[in-house]
């Protein structure tokens, strides 16, 4: 009886005060925010942010493109390399307003870590318990999750022999 009990009291003092227990596998609103903001770290969106946040690229790479809605306007990408990872931001001067939009995320290194304890390392049954079953790939190395609200954010988790070795994180939007 006194086992039960402490193991009781140390259940509650794990827990913040006042926050429910999070349910897994994530659904709804949790699970579409893990999608779209899955990283454990800030990143930002535009340029400046991502270097306030991350520091100087160990590479950079400036690259435009004509706007596919108006080939007037020029679009603005900015590829970054850090050590095990790698990010994409884009400035579109034609949208209204003008906007900046994050990409790609490519993570490669175990330092960079996502919410609920997922990373590089992780096992498929990781994955399963956060997130559910992917909407494709189970049966293979690349399994796929989209937001439900958002059909423009896709998350990628990359896997060998049974553990994530890369994840990427995409948005569609231009």
């Amino acid at each position: 009886m006194r086992k039960v009990a402490l193991l009781a009291v140390s259940l509650f003092v794990c827990l913040p005060p006042g926050s429910p227990a999070t349910k897994y596998p994530l659904s709804g609103d949790a699970y579409d925010d893990f999608v779209t903001k899955p990283f454990d770290f800030p990143i930002g969106v535009r340029r400046a942010e991502v270097l306030k946040s991350l520091g100087p690229p160990t590479k950079e790479r400036r690259w435009t493109r004509k706007n596919p809605h108006d080939p007037t306007v020029t679009d603005v990408f900015h590829d970054l390399w850090y050590d095990g990872l790698m990010l994409r931001t884009a400035w579109f001067p034609a949208a209204t307003p003008p906007a900046a939009a994050l990409l790609l995320v490519v993570v490669t290194s175990g330092k960079y870590r996502l919410k609920h304890q997922l990373q590089l390392g992780s096992q498929k049954k990781d994955v399963l318990r956060v997130l559910g079953s992917p909407e494709s790939g189970i049966r293979t190395q690349k399994w796929f999750y989209s937001a439900e609200k958002s059909d423009i954010v896709t998350l990628v988790f990359i896997f060998e022999n049974n553990r994530v070795s890369r994840i990427q994180w995409s948005s569609d939007w231009d």
